[in-house]
């Protein structure tokens, strides 16, 4: 029974963590609000030299290779609670095969997508080649979020 009550409680915190709401007051001057930042999916690295991104498609003749792979680190209250998911992240891989800007497209919960973020920005990568040449590109990369 405990282990039911801790996921619904766990659930139900994620779920108002997740969920933002503005309030407004019946004064007769409405308040001046302001919107809330953005999650850490929507929070870009900063890129050097103020380069824009590249298109979401580049044809490439050779594909970024990953070279290094790091793994998340399962978060605490999803690993008591008995939460399993999936978070896909798109990562911008540079010229160098760096990560430059990682982004949560696609979540089964919002408990594991810093998780997620924080390996994404750690991997590394051949970088793509067209032409010849290094390019910038987006790659998409699962990363699976289960209990043993």
């Amino acid at each position: 029974m405990k282990p039911v009550i801790i996921s619904l409680f766990v659930s139900f915190a994620v779920l108002m963590t997740s969920c933002s709401k503005s309030v407004t007051t019946s004064s007769s001057k409405p308040e001046r609000t302001e919107a809330p930042a953005p999650g850490p999916e929507h929070t870009p690295m900063p890129a050097p030299d103020d380069e824009t991104p590249p298109p979401d498609f580049v044809p490439s003749e050779k594909a970024p290779q990953v070279i290094k792979r790091a793994m998340p680190i399962y978060p605490k209250a999803a690993r008591l609670s008995g939460f399993q998911g999936k978070v896909w992240v798109k990562i911008w891989v540079d010229k160098t095969g760096k990560p430059r800007q990682v982004i949560v497209p696609k979540s089964s919960s919002t408990i594991f997508d810093q998780a997620a973020i924080d390996a994404a920005k750690q991997m590394l990568f051949s970088p793509a080649i067209l032409k010849g040449a290094p390019t910038d590109v987006w790659v998409m990369i699962p990363f699976d979020f289960k209990l043993k």
